[in-house]
């Protein structure tokens, strides 16, 4: 009779311990899945998008390409997604398949295995375009082999697309010194953007990557009923004299959302995806090349 007890109670303890293991983790992440630009969406969604990349020397245009990519949401787990990338490449009038790529990533933007550790620092007030939106501050710190990433971002639950302020230093394990600064901030909100058929409200925000050689200035196009939130992007880099060394635009082609309701009961129980109704514009990639 009392090792039963025992055991009942162990097994209350251990339900207990699980319970709290899994609300610490919840509580380790920048934004909570439902607010996850690809956490967001159930596994099968995909999307296609086409990028033109041009590169210039001394001001002059010297090569053009274009590639075509699918991205396609695997797997999402507690604190990981699963992402697939099939592509080609388009230059010169030649078309280049490209390898079959799977790569894991952290929902807080950290490599596979690395624990990214998040500081709450309490509630302020951001302004986009003369309005004030309440968010919460918090601070992220990811280290790697080469190198550690310091951030702060502002975070709103209510406003998409959520991460409404962003800034990171990449600093050198070693040394310390900065080897890249990231800034991004929101543009404009709630404006109609056209998204293959559809008008959808989107966001419209400005990343600028800094390094001692060259920065890069990125306009991008958010709508948060797209599989990683990207619609469009216009990308410029330059060199230390200020001279457009390279540019890209890019743009969807296709995308599908997938159903709760297809996914495995198993990862449902896990709260991990919200409802969202499957959507498909266009014929699939694979439907395409039949």
């Amino acid at each position: 009779m009392n090792f039963n007890r025992t055991i009942i109670r162990f097994a209350y303890v251990f339900c207990a311990v699980l319970c709290l293991a899994s609300h610490a983790s919840a509580q380790d992440l920048l934004v909570p899945h439902e607010h996850h630009e690809w956490a967001s969406f159930a596994p099968g969604s995909w999307k296609q998008l086409r990028q033109t990349n041009e590169t210039f020397k001394d001001g002059e245009l010297v090569s053009t390409s274009i590639t075509t990519s699918t991205i396609r949401l695997k797997e999402v787990d507690r604190d990981s997604i699963l992402l697939e990338r099939s592509a080609k490449s388009e230059v010169r009038g030649q078309v280049y398949d490209k390898p079959l790529r799977e790569f894991r990533t952290g929902l807080n933007g950290q490599p596979p295995n690395r624990i990214a550790r998040i500081t709450l620092k309490g509630n302020t007030q951001i302004v986009i375009y003369g309005k004030s939106y309440p968010c919460q501050v918090r601070e992220v710190e990811i280290h790697s082999d080469t190198s550690k990433i310091v951030g702060t971002v502002h975070y709103s639950a209510s406003v998409a697309p959520y991460l409404l302020k962003k800034e990171y230093e990449i600093l050198s394990p070693s040394s310390g010194d900065i080897q890249k600064k990231i800034t991004t901030e929101i543009l404009s909100l709630g404006l109609p953007f056209k998204v293959l058929a559809e008008i959808k409200e989107v966001a419209f925000l400005k990343t600028t990557e800094k390094t001692a050689t060259k920065t890069i200035e990125t306009i991008e196009v958010q709508s948060t009923e797209v599989p990683g939130f990207i619609v469009a992007n216009w990308v410029t880099t330059r060199d230390a004299n200020n001279q457009i060394i390279a540019r890209s635009t890019t743009e969807i082609l296709n995308y599908e959302t997938k159903l709760v309701q297809d996914m495995q009961t198993s990862a449902r129980s896990k709260g991990l995806f919200r409802n969202r109704n499957s959507r498909r514009v266009f014929e699939t990639p694979e439907e395409k090349s039949k």
